[in-house]
């Protein structure tokens, strides 16, 4: 295997590997498209970028919906990408991309002459406020969109399930562990366990949190008055049985569902849960749901300006400068509400360091 490029730090590396990997996917094929590679060697590029990180990956389940999953986006996004740009000349580009109030007459000329034989590459531009607009005017508001819709693409486990394959493997990693810890348990002779309560758990495993179960399927009461149950009335409770509308497929989402980040302790007598007042928990609930959203966002801008480069786009520094701010308001949103700042969630490529930079554009 060739050297490592996906760096394995956190519990939740994986997943962050998977989101790096769409993005080189993203920039690998707009960089094919833009300078005219031949469909053979840039699919041989994509090729090698999916092939190294499913090497990488540990989990057999997640290497599986990558082999599955990553193909088919990496075919969307090139039909996406093809169909946009590359109809139009590389040294084009810029000027097409560049607003159409900064034209200059000899510029629009250009431009004409170029796109006036050519269908835009989303039509739909029409119909949404530019019935005024020249077509030239309209071709450029297509390229914008089109980029735009390549960096909301996420390849999802199949095209199906409307989850994407970074969650997917989010939800693989902690279940998993939760599997190992049960066994684990289970192989030291624990009976016992608690779940203790945090303030920031979900809706579904709220009522969960805090009692006391047991891994061999009894039921009873501790030996100093606790009550416990089975831990499968927690994690297999058929009021949690999740049908998806889309697949049709079911899951319990319950305690250890989805995306679930409680813990278990064996419990001796004696252990306490400290409980949390559900107005606490609701309220680190939205701060969380907040901070995702803002990680999210930048992900989203930082990929926007990798692609801009590539074409050329004279906007890419604006959208630099606002990663820039948004990074900023993220930081002193974690300080001010008492929240890890979780750096790899705003990574987007292996192996790079995203405060490297401070003020060149083009090291963002």
């Amino acid at each position: 295997m060739a050297e490592r490029k996906y760096a394995r730090s956190g519990a939740n590396w994986q997943a962050t590997a998977i989101d790096e990997a769409q993005t080189e996917i993203k920039e690998t094929i707009m960089r094919g498209v833009v300078n005219r590679w031949s469909y053979r060697y840039l699919q041989k590029r994509v090729t090698a970028i999916i092939t190294q990180l499913i090497e990488e990956l540990d989990s057999e389940e997640l290497k599986a919906q990558c082999k599955n999953a990553l193909p088919k986006f990496a075919s969307e996004v090139y039909k996406k990408t093809y169909n946009a740009f590359g109809k139009i000349p590389k040294q084009i580009l810029p000027l097409i991309l560049t607003p159409p109030a900064e034209w200059t007459p000899e510029q629009a000329e250009r431009i004409h002459v170029h796109v006036m034989n050519l269908d835009p590459p989303d039509p739909s531009v029409y119909n949404q406020g530019f019935a005024r607009a020249s077509g030239d005017e309209r071709y450029h508001a297509a390229l914008k969109r089109t980029l735009s819709e390549i960096v909301a693409m996420n390849p999802k486990a199949d095209y199906v399930t409307p989850v994407n394959l970074r969650n997917i493997a989010e939800m693989e990693v902690r279940f998993q562990r939760h599997l190992d810890d049960q066994q684990s348990m289970r192989d030291r002779g624990v009976k016992l366990i608690m779940v203790p309560s945090h303030a920031n758990c979900s809706k579904r495993c709220q009522r969960y949190q805090g009692k006391i179960y047991s891994l061999d399927g009894s039921e009873g009461t501790t030996s100093d008055g606790k009550r416990y149950r089975p831990l499968e009335w927690a994690t297999k409770n058929p009021d949690d049985l999740y049908t998806a509308k889309s697949s049709g497929r079911s899951y319990y989402n319950g305690l250890f569902g989805f995306n679930c980040r409680h813990m278990m302790k064996e419990y001796k007598p004696g252990m306490r849960d400290i409980p949390i007042p559900k107005e606490v928990i609701e309220h680190r609930r939205k701060l969380e749901e907040g901070q995702r959203k803002m990680e999210r966002q930048y992900r989203s801008l930082r990929e926007k300006h990798a692609l801009q480069k590539i074409t050329g786009d004279p906007t890419s520094a604006k959208t630099y400068h606002k990663a820039v701010e948004l990074r900023k308001k993220y930081e002193a949103y974690c300080r001010r509400n008492g929240l890890v700042r979780e750096d790899d969630r705003l990574k987007i490529l292996p192996g790079e360091n995203i405060y490297k930079s401070k003020s060149e554009p083009a090291k963002a």
